[in-house]
């Protein structure tokens, strides 16, 4: 799920990851990527 390519799936996956607001920020730059 974290390679899908548009980016948006990602950015849904952060906050599940960090779970805190902690991959929240972090997360969003290097997915946009």
């Amino acid at each position: 799920m974290h390679d899908s390519g548009t980016g948006a799936p990602e950015v849904m996956d952060a906050p599940d990851e960090g779970e805190g607001g902690r991959g929240l920020v972090p997360v969003s730059a290097p997915a946009d990527k």
